[in-house]
């Protein structure tokens, strides 16, 4: 009789033990933009899914380029153009680029996908569809900060970029 209710006891306690806490999958911003990107290229090219992440982050940086040129006053910006009238800035602007493809060619390979792969499998179908809205609402912002950066640059008649 004591042995079961000490057995008793001891089953009472382990299902009153704390579980551990089991964290959630830590995927960043642009980890979610790559396996996204790279899971909707069906027959694409999948293993270039790393420059898809470059030219978006590409974008950011020639919108942040093109408002700073775009606040300057006109003398400032007249001297700017009279200075690199020779060259123009499209091989400055172009720096980051390679900068950026470089770096995201060797984070995002295939074994990055894999791991990403094994991660949004333990997911709940509720958060992937989030993380997948997520990704398509920000091509969609992506897009938008182009031709936004582009405009910006088109009130200069290209005179930055273009020798």
């Amino acid at each position: 009789m004591e042995k079961r209710r000490h057995k008793y006891n001891q089953e009472r306690k382990e299902a009153y033990k704390q579980k551990p806490f089991i964290k959630p999958p830590r995927i960043s911003f642009w980890d979610n933009i790559f396996y996204w990107s790279w899971y909707s290229t069906k027959h694409g090219l999948p293993h270039r899914t790393f420059a898809t992440v470059t030219v978006m982050q590409y974008v950011y940086v020639v919108l942040f380029t093109a408002v700073i040129l775009n606040c300057l006053d006109s003398q400032t910006a007249w001297h700017l153009y009279i200075l690199h009238k020779s060259k123009g800035i499209l091989g400055y602007i172009l720096v980051p680029f390679v900068i950026l493809i470089l770096v995201n060619g060797r984070i995002y390979k295939e074994s990055r996908y894999e791991r990403l792969k094994a991660e949004f499998d333990r997911m709940e179908d509720s958060e992937k569809k989030r993380r997948r809205t997520i990704f398509w609402i920000f091509t969609g912002i992506t897009l938008l900060a182009g031709y936004a950066a582009y405009r910006l640059f088109c009130r200069f008649n290209m005179q930055f970029l273009l020798p």
